[in-house]
């Protein structure tokens, strides 16, 4: 029989009791996934989840922004594996009308819609080591450039990214970068 924890260790930030919500557990491995979750909420710093398939990554995405101070902002979720090298980048950094065939207008980014919340990559191990780079450049310099376009717009959310995949593995084969 699992021991009752006390509530103020399941309440999180907001009064939100994690172990009633989207996730079940009072387990001392449950206790400290909520204290990660707790923690990670409170920062802007980019976050990686890690686990198996269907363990709950997005879920606890969703209680990170959720229970940040920045919850009243987008929380917008890419689907990585879903979208092909060419439609993800220009989902991503958008692009300005005559970037390439076709593009006949504007279209904005998923950074840019964003806003001050979360941008949530789910898989994101999928993704060629190319669009990879330029992401890491969001990330370090916190401004991104839509495609065919010469001027930079300020990137102020947060990015969350989950993956299923061995990262030590994939860095040692070259398809992830550090």
């Amino acid at each position: 029989p699992t021991e009752r924890m006390p509530e103020e260790v399941l309440t999180l930030g907001n009064g939100t009791d994690l172990s009633r919500g989207p996730f079940v557990g009072q387990t001392s491995q449950m206790l400290r996934v909520f204290e990660l979750i707790r923690t990670a909420a409170a920062t802007r710093s980019p976050v990686l989840l890690l686990g198996e398939t269907g363990t709950g990554k997005e879920r606890a995405a969703r209680a990170i922004h959720g229970l940040g101070p920045w919850c009243e902002q987008p929380f917008v979720p890419v689907d990585c594996p879903a979208l092909t090298p060419t439609l993800f980048e220009s989902e991503l950094f958008g692009h300005v009308r005559g970037a390439f065939t076709g593009a006949i207008s504007d279209k904005m980014s998923l950074l840019r819609s964003a806003g001050e919340g979360s941008l949530f990559l789910d898989e994101i191990a999928e993704l060629p080591v190319e669009l990879q780079a330029r992401l890491l450049r969001v990330i370090e310099e916190h401004e991104f450039k839509p495609v065919g376009s010469t001027g930079r717009i300020p990137f102020k959310a947060r990015i969350l990214a989950a993956t299923h995949r061995n990262l030590a593995s994939a860095l040692r084969e070259g398809s992830f970068r550090e």
